[in-house]
């Protein structure tokens, strides 16, 4: 799909909400291919994911089953606190990034809406002074880390994504679907 038709089906599928918004999808600050970091600053490549914004201590969601495949602890601009997730079935890897208080450990089982970790925070590469929190979530179909600019192997995961979890909910098996990493915001 052309990009222009990517962004007219984003803004109607109402990913894209404005900051205020109290309740859907998790507010998007940067997204797939994005030239502007989460803080508005120009990237000197493509972002390979989608930066979420929330606030500091919310849960992290495993967006579809899978095995933990690494843990990073590192305080690292590019992945600060991150977990690589595999989801076998489909061979697809997603990575989630600037996190805290991670619950699980390298091969684990995970299930979609488990809680595997809190939102951290993020200061880019450019020395932002203010720390943002966000998580970094990207999908791709090998396992190791790519580095801001690396697009390869990369999928923009917005067309993936079928609404925020439910636990009362049914989801396809046949294809690789995903759920937000962040739970939908609420009225109120």
């Amino acid at each position: 799909m052309a990009r222009i038709d990517m962004a007219i089906l984003i803004a109607l599928s109402g990913f894209l909400h404005s900051p205020d918004a109290s309740s859907g999808p998790p507010h998007i600050l940067s997204g797939y291919r994005d030239l502007a970091d989460s803080a508005g600053n120009q990237r000197s490549n493509e972002h390979a994911g989608v930066d979420f914004g929330a606030t500091l201590g919310d849960p992290v969601l495993a967006a579809a089953d899978g095995v933990v495949m690494v843990t990073y602890a590192e305080n690292q601009w590019w992945c600060a606190n991150g977990i690589r997730l595999w989801h076998e079935d489909f061979n697809r890897f997603t990575h989630y990034c600037y996190l805290s208080d991670v619950k699980v450990r390298e091969y684990d089982r995970v299930t979609r809406g488990q809680v595997m970790a809190s939102v951290g925070t993020w200061r880019g590469p450019s020395g932002v002074p203010k720390k943002i929190s966000i998580v970094h979530f990207d999908v791709s179909d090998y396992s190791r880390l790519r580095l801001e600019g690396g697009l390869d192997g990369s999928f923009d995961p917005i067309p993936l994504f079928i609404g925020c979890f439910d636990s009362a909910k049914t989801y396809p098996t046949n294809r690789f679907v995903l759920t937000y990493p962040l739970a939908c915001r609420e009225d109120g």
